[in-house]
């Protein structure tokens, strides 16, 4: 329990970067029962918004080979143009994992403070439907 009787959450994975988690130790997030489903739904929201970005972005940036000589092969390897967009991508999909690994702890202390299924759910859905 954190101050005033809230939940302060660490906002880096635990499968996080040492390095980075050390960077990022003093960053937290104070939620309690009055705000833990809008925090909850802000970053649900964010990551399922990364993740159908990201998806895409994936699909529109895979760079095949152009024929069979080595000119071409050279320009699909890990050095060239497409292998760096793969390194940024795989860059973003690490700070999904951390944005949905924060979004499941902040269910779990939901439903710490009593909140069903059923009102999580509702919480969500209830921003989709705006």
């Amino acid at each position: 329990m954190g101050w005033f009787g809230g939940t302060t959450l660490r906002l880096v994975a635990p499968g996080a970067d040492p390095a980075f988690r050390q960077a990022m130790d003093g960053l937290m997030l104070q939620v309690d029962r009055t705000n833990v489903l809008a925090v909850h739904r802000a970053f649900r929201e964010h990551a399922d918004s990364l993740r159908a970005y990201l998806y895409e972005v994936q699909v529109n940036a895979a760079i095949g080979l152009c024929g069979g000589d080595p000119v071409s092969r050279d320009a699909a390897g890990p050095q060239s143009f497409g292998g760096k967009v793969g390194k940024l991508i795989g860059v973003h999909w690490k700070h999904w994992e951390e944005l949905d690994a924060v979004a499941g702890e902040l269910r779990e202390t939901a439903r710490t403070y009593g909140h069903t299924d059923e009102e999580i759910a509702r919480s969500l859905a209830s921003e989709r439907n705006r």
